[in-house]
């Protein structure tokens, strides 16, 4: 795919390189009747003169048009039709160019055969230039001329035939290996341009990934500094109030206020255990140390143990915690299944004002299906993509309580990714 790539690329580059050239080749075709016809007037007829003109300077015209039109296409998927045109137009320009020779040598003295015999061989020469490093498209347009000098040489002086013979093929074939090296020399012009854009795209594209991950990391140091010194106020403040119940304890030991006091320093230890929980994962997920336990386990069973665990939460924000769970049997990290669920199960009890959370777990084409449905607010489609970013939160209702420290779907993330869940 890649040769067929650089061929086509080469061809429309030969072709755009010719038809440059073509545009202006009327002009020294003119130039060159001119010359002709100083060479050859009066020792031929005018009016033969004239048909060789006409048709030399109509050939060269032709390809000139087809060279305008050509220009405003190119370049094209399949230039190979195209090349093949204007091979037959070059050889058509040959023969123009060659003719002259077998319609002038018989009438013209010795030093005017040996001045035509230059200018056509020079000619041939020229169309190296012209043809711009194609072989076919010079080997088409030389051999025209060439055969025409040669052939009608060796008609009129046969004493000379192998001689002029050997040394026409000779210089034809010099001229198609010059025209071969500068096609070989283009193309590898091509296919270092290629590899230069490649490298270019390359560079490109490397820049672009860094400064995205440039602006990740800004992003996410905003948000952790964000949330860090929110996650510092979280923390504060459970600790200034277990050091006032301590206080409260210390002071008003009655088994009344104990018990109150107990039950709240049992709630603030578990905020601050599911903290510090998140804050472990996720350094172990990110340092790779986190190993996943391949075991067979019941999904539904562990679904329904979290869902127990996060009830009384949901109960005492007034939500109902519905489930449906089917029996499905897997082979997997249950601790990992245990933290998506609570994670998963969690968040939609916190982003939820009123309602219900439901929670099902089914089988589908062989998959198990873990589903977590809410009615709050949901996710606005501007901030679905960053959801799962490290420290990121969305802001909280008025009637929609905060807290954590918005690591729980970054882990879910981490957790499906190690998984491949």
């Amino acid at each position: 795919a890649v040769q067929q790539t650089e061929q086509c690329e080469l061809v429309n580059e030969l072709l755009t390189l010719h038809a440059r050239i073509l545009l202006r080749m009327p002009v020294f075709q003119a130039l060159l009747i001119g010359a002709m016809g100083w060479i050859v007037l009066p020792d031929i007829p005018e009016s033969l003169f004239a048909i060789w003109a006409v048709f030399a300077l109509s050939a060269e015209v032709l390809r000139s048009g087809t060279a305008h039109w050509a220009l405003r296409r190119l370049p094209v998927s399949a230039p190979q039709r195209m090349y093949r045109g204007f091979i037959a137009l070059d050889a058509v320009s040959g023969l123009s160019i060659g003719s002259a020779a077998v319609l002038f040598l018989p009438h013209a003295p010795l030093l005017s055969q040996m001045l035509i015999e230059i200018v056509l061989f020079a000619v041939a020469a020229a169309g190296t230039a012209v043809a711009v490093s194609s072989a076919f498209m010079l080997a088409a347009y030389s051999s025209m001329v060439l055969m025409g000098a040669s052939g009608t040489w060796v008609f009129l002086h046969p004493s000379l035939t192998s001689l002029v013979i050997v040394l026409t093929l000779a210089y034809w074939i010099f001229l198609v290996a010059v025209a071969r090296d500068s096609e070989r020399l283009l193309l590898r012009s091509i296919r270092i341009r290629h590899e230069r854009d490649q490298a270019l795209q390359s560079l490109e594209r490397s820049d672009a990934e860094l400064r995205a991950a440039h602006e990740r990391i800004e992003r996410a140091m905003q948000a952790r500094n964000r949330v860090m010194a929110a996650a510092s106020h979280d923390l504060r403040q459970p600790l200034q109030a277990l050091s006032i119940y301590s206080a409260v304890l210390s002071t008003h030991p009655q088994p009344q206020t104990m018990s109150v006091v107990g039950k709240n320093i049992e709630n603030i230890v578990r905020d601050l255990g599911e903290i510090l929980d998140e804050l472990l994962d996720l350094s172990s997920l990110a340092s790779g140390s986190y190993r996943l336990q391949q075991t067979v386990f019941a999904l539904d069973e562990v679904i329904a143990d979290v869902c127990t665990e996060l009830a009384l939460t949901a109960g005492r924000k007034g939500l109902a915690l519905t489930t449906h769970l089917a029996p499905v049997q897997m082979q997997g990290d249950s601790r990992a299944a245990t933290r998506i669920a609570r994670n998963l199960i969690d968040n939609a009890i916190k982003y939820t004002a009123s309602g219900c959370v439901r929670v099902s777990v089914d089988m589908n084409e062989g998959r198990a299906i873990l589903a977590v449905e809410d009615t709050g607010r949901g996710i606005p489609g501007s901030e679905q993509e960053h959801v799962f970013e490290e420290f990121y939160q969305l802001q909280a209702g008025d009637d929609e309580s905060r807290g954590g420290v918005g690591l729980g779907l970054a882990i879910v993330k981490r957790l499906c990714e190690l998984t491949r869940a």
